[in-house]
């Protein structure tokens, strides 16, 4: 090993020396800046997907079929922004915004900047003022809706060199990248489309914008329509599967279950019930259901028993303590980590 390398304990001047001549925000591994802070949606099933919530500081790309729940996500999403009284904005490619469905979902619609773009160009270089001002939550509703400025604004011949070589592609990555170099602190969901590829050899599915954009995200969130929910025959909502199909928090592929129902209510209980008997917050033998409360103070622990899965619903419904506890097994689960 040549004797004239730098010794751990000269990490400190070079970091200094480095950060003055370059300009570059420079840390310790450790520094109490580097740790990651979350979004959690309050919905425990997606929490513990998610391991803890969507990331700030960090650009989650959620994907899916047409009428899968994107959307319906990044509404939990400004629910529980608004809860913590955080900005939010939400860029509204596709038109779907409505202040009545929103209020729907518990949104305070007034407290929404919503941006209308023309053309792509226009939803990046809005998007990026936000972030340099520091919003909260940024929701871009859809990539695949942003349409570079060639697209509406050029020549025919234009038009068409444009799409030869890609111009949405190069939006997109480039739109992304510089969300990724320039936030310092904001959530972002950029939603997308799964579609299918021409020709029939490997995977069908393609996203507009091409593979880039994969490779930027901290989080891919893929989210289909498992089934209806019905009350004698007529549908009244519907099952949402969510599965993370890439995490830089936690191990990838981890999934959980929404029941939606179209007036806007989550049933969160059996999610619930199902991540935590997934997890082991709730253990089952036989008929019966064990719940291990631990006071977070004491740590004594006090084992709630229910006969069939009627009580233990009924228990969860009744009960915010113990709903509160079976939450607090699930995060001490193995898996829950960062």
């Amino acid at each position: 090993m040549p004797d004239d390398l730098l010794s751990m304990d000269d990490l400190e001047a070079l970091r200094r020396d480095v950060e003055k001549a370059t300009g570059t925000r420079i840390y310790f591994g450790s520094d109490d800046r580097l740790r990651l802070e979350k979004l959690p949606l309050d919905i425990p099933a997606v929490d513990h997907a998610l391991a803890g919530g969507f990331g700030f500081d960090r650009v989650t790309l959620i994907i899916g079929e047409f009428s899968a729940g994107k959307t319906l996500l990044a509404m939990f999403a400004i629910r529980a922004a608004q809860r913590r009284d955080l900005s939010v904005a939400y860029v509204d490619g596709e038109k779907t915004w409505t202040p009545e469905w929103a209020s729907q979902l518990g949104i305070d619609p007034s407290k929404v900047i919503v941006v209308r773009p023309r053309t792509g160009e226009d939803a990046f270089n809005a998007a990026l003022a936000l972030v340099r001002r520091r919003i909260g939550l940024l929701v871009i509703d859809s990539l695949a809706s942003l349409r570079p400025r060639v697209e509406t604004e050029g020549s025919e011949s234009e038009v068409f060199n444009a799409v030869q070589v890609g111009a949405h592609a190069r939006l997109i990555n480039r739109g992304i990248q510089d969300l990724e170099s320039e936030n310092s602190g904001t959530c972002i969901l950029a939603i997308n489309q799964l579609r299918s590829g021409i020709g029939g050899y490997g995977n069908p599915e393609t996203l507009p914008g091409g593979k880039g954009q994969g490779f930027y995200a901290w989080q891919i969130v893929r989210v289909r329509r498992a089934r209806f929910i019905e009350d004698d025959g007529r549908r009244i909502g519907y099952v949402l599967r969510i599965r993370v199909e890439k995490s830089k928090q936690s191990e990838p592929f981890r999934e959980a279950e929404v029941h939606y129902r179209f007036t806007g209510e989550i049933d969160e209980i059996v999610g619930l019930i199902e991540t935590a008997l997934e997890t082991g917050a709730i253990r089952r033998d036989g008929v019966n259901y064990y719940i291990d409360d631990v006071d977070p103070e004491t740590g004594e622990v006090r084992t709630h028993r229910f006969w069939g899965r009627p009580r233990l619903t009924e228990a969860l419904k009744s009960s915010q303590e113990l709903r509160e506890a079976v939450s607090r097994a699930m995060q001490r689960a193995p898996d829950m980590t960062v």
